[in-house]
């Protein structure tokens, strides 16, 4: 693991980016078991006693709280696949479990961004999923959806 000190000076993105990757090792240590992008809600949702689920019309929200007080939305379509999920916290969730099958897409979008691209609030677009996050230290947030799962319809607006 690459620490960086608070006296090294340089890239911000590089800081911003090596701070985001220490974070998520850390969170994936100690985060339990949920919905996963693209599966079914219900098979996935393993601590649903810590989940609480909330019927909208067009969708279900079920919202985990982790240990690490970082609270994810889990959005499902009628048919139980999640097709969106959203994060805020101090800490982000261990992205290769809520991502799931479209961790590689994260990552090779993440390899195809620009030199000097800005970290600190990151959009990337795989072609099958979007992702974005930001935020600053304790302060995270960030969603992921595939629009090929979205309801015909549904407003991604509508989800908090």
């Amino acid at each position: 693991m690459t620490v960086i000190s608070s006296r090294q000076r340089g890239s911000g993105p590089a800081k911003a980016a090596a701070t985001f990757a220490i974070a998520c090792a850390a969170a994936a240590a100690s985060s339990p078991a949920w919905a996963v992008l693209g599966e079914p809600l219900a098979a996935a949702s393993a601590h649903a006693d810590t989940a609480t689920l909330t019927q909208r019309a067009a969708y279900t929200v079920s919202t985990v709280t982790l240990e690490t007080g970082t609270v994810v939305n889990e959005y499902a379509a009628p048919g139980g696949k999640v097709f969106a999920v959203s994060w805020r916290g101090p800490m982000p969730p261990d992205l290769t479990q809520l991502l799931g099958s479209y961790y590689t897409d994260y990552q090779t979008a993440l390899a195809a961004r620009q030199p000097g691209q800005h970290t600190r609030h990151l959009q990337l677009n795989s072609g099958r999923m979007m992702f974005e996050a930001g935020g600053h230290m304790r302060a995270l947030r960030g969603s992921a959806y595939v629009p090929a799962l979205v309801p015909q319809g549904l407003s991604l607006a509508e989800l908090n």
